[in-house]
């Protein structure tokens, strides 16, 4: 269950009641990380990591500790909370459905959602935690024009250690400010799993950088004065914001939801309900307007960004281009 909880079960081969694989704490070659299911006990031949200058026991609650970067005590209150407590509300809503019927449900003419896309959960928990030992100086941030300044202002760094080594981890908050989870951004070419969040985390109820929108003063003047600008990515969001337009968010993908639309015209955080789609220049980002298009153009004030006002054909992302660009593209100067 901690295997799967972790997203590690799927990379491992099984033997009996032996499995085996690359490990989750760092880039390898060979496998190196073992689980013996039947003892309940696991390895990691390259070394367990360490928390407080102790290597972490193997067993389940050890192996907790080193995903999640935390002490003994903080890895026992995660299994109870995420293990035994859910398992017995799973338990008791099973037994509940069976002695009462459920309510008959209307039917859905929309497109089916997949089965993954089904079990995701309609409520985020809180992380809990920041991430702390963070490098900010990261090569794949400054290349792309982000700097060291602002990448500690978003909390965004390269993470050494736990489930997130050797990943830029983009702290994702709430409208309050609470982290909802790290997504973790591979550094390796060609990486299966290009980003890595949190086992059961739905990205699909957040928008990156909202906390700022809802709660930052500068952010707060922007919005109320030209609306919020929405961008795919993480590093889009955070070009804009440090070229002086900090009223900008970001969907984590081209993919929108309700809770996202509710988010974005939501009359405390956009009074003005206008909504700037600056996606990136191509196929997936022009479906991704038309979508969010029709889902608001009823409720919403909505303008698409012009990439030729730039004059510059190879830019088809946010993060491409610098404050002069952004001002002609936009269309609006806003003061840094």
């Amino acid at each position: 269950m901690v295997l799967s909880r972790y997203g590690i079960l799927g990379a491992l081969k099984r033997k009996g009641p032996r499995l085996s694989g690359r490990s989750p704490f760092r880039e390898e070659q060979k496998a190196s990380f073992f689980v013996d299911t039947e003892k309940g006990i696991w390895n990691d031949f390259g070394g367990r990591p360490e928390i407080d200058g102790r290597e972490v026991p193997g067993n389940v609650i050890g192996l907790v500790q080193a995903l999640e970067v935390c002490s003994f005590r903080e890895a026992l209150l995660t299994i109870n909370r995420d293990f035994i407590e859910s398992q017995s509300q799973q338990d008791s809503k099973s037994t509940g459905d069976q002695e009462k019927p459920s309510d008959p449900q209307p039917m859905d003419e929309s497109p089916k959602n997949s089965d993954a896309e089904k079990t995701l959960p309609t409520t985020n928990a809180p992380f809990g935690k920041e991430l702390g030992g963070l490098r900010f100086d990261v090569p794949y941030l400054l290349n792309k024009g982000i700097t060291e300044e602002t990448a500690k202002a978003f909390g965004v760094g390269y993470c050494s250690r736990g489930l997130m080594k050797s990943r830029v981890v983009f702290p994702v908050r709430n409208r309050n400010g609470a982290i909802m989870a790290y997504a973790g951004r591979s550094l390796k070419e060609g990486a299966d799993d290009k980003y890595r969040f949190p086992a059961g985390f739905n990205k699909s109820l957040e928008l990156f950088n909202i906390d700022r929108i809802a709660n930052d003063a500068e952010a707060k003047k922007a919005t109320r004065d030209f609306g919020i600008i929405l961008v795919e990515g993480f590093t889009d969001a955070m070009k804009l914001s440090q070229e002086g337009f900090p009223n900008v968010v970001a969907l984590m993908g081209t993919d929108f939801h309700e809770a996202q639309k509710n988010l974005l015209l939501d009359p405390d955080i956009n009074p003005t309900r206008r909504l700037t789609l600056f996606l990136d220049d191509n196929e997936a980002g022009h479906r991704g307007k038309r979508k969010i298009a029709q889902q608001c153009i009823h409720d919403a004030f909505i303008r698409y960004v012009d990439y030729t006002r730039a004059g510059d054909a190879a830019k088809t992302e946010p993060e491409h281009f610098i404050k002069d660009e952004f001002t002609a593209i936009l269309g609006f100067h806003l003061s840094h």
